[in-house]
C-alpha cells in the first residue's frame, strides 16, 4: 500500500512528492522524498526492529510484554539511553 503527498515547492518551482510505503499489516515500510528515504523492518509482535536511512541505522531489541530494551543506532552500534 502507498501514499503519496504533496508539499511545498522547492527552489526549482516543482512540488515536494513524499512517498510512504506500508506493509500488509498497515505498518510503514519506508518513506520515500526527493531528499532521501527510510525504510522499516518490524518483527514478528509488530515492533519497530529497524530504520535505516542514507547516512545511519537505527536498531531497536524488545523484552517481555514488548518494552523496548536496547535501541542502538550507528555503525559503532551506540546505545541510546532509556528512561
Amino acid at each position: 500500500m502507498h501514499l503519496l503527498a504533496a508539499g511545498p515547492l522547492h527552489d526549482d518551482g516543482r512540488k515536494a512528492l513524499t512517498r510512504y510505503n506500508f506493509d500488509n499489516s498497515h505498518r510503514s515500510s519506508g518513506v520515500r522524498e526527493r531528499a532521501g528515504s527510510l525504510s522499516c523492518r518490524h518483527d514478528l509482535a509488530g515492533n519497530l526492529k529497524q530504520i535505516s536511512g542514507s547516512a545511519n541505522t537505527g536498531n531497536y531489541t524488545y523484552g517481555a510484554r514488548s518494552r523496548l530494551r536496547t535501541p542502538t543506532e550507528g555503525s559503532a552500534g551506540t546505545t541510546i539511553g532509556i528512561r
